[in-house]
């Protein structure tokens, strides 16, 4: 039996984590297509209300993409486990991304 240390607690953290961080990322890209159509229909009361949405859900964006670059690094050396972060993250363009972590 092998025992529980430190490093065998961190990786297998590490381990859970990745999925709920990809899941993530993919919710969060949803809503950042669901506040371009609200304001395209014009739903929020000015820009400033869409603009501060925007730069609020880009910030959580940017936080999971840290968390997402963190676990990497602490994961085993397995290519398969290791996830590129998305090279997007400004407010003023926030566009989809597609299945492969490029712009749409």
């Amino acid at each position: 039996m092998t025992p529980v240390t430190r490093e065998s607690v961190s990786k297998l953290y590490t381990f859970a984590c990745l999925p709920q961080l990809l899941g993530l990322r993919d919710l969060l890209e949803e809503l950042l297509v669901i506040l371009r159509l609200a304001k395209e229909v014009k739903a929020f009361k000015n820009f400033q209300a869409c603009q501060h949405a925007v730069e609020l859900v880009v910030r959580v964006c940017r936080q999971n993409e840290g968390w997402i670059k963190s676990v990497n690094q602490e994961a085993p050396s397995s290519p398969s486990r290791r996830v590129k972060p998305d090279a997007g993250g400004d407010a003023a363009q926030f566009e989809p991304h597609d299945a492969t972590g490029k712009g749409a």
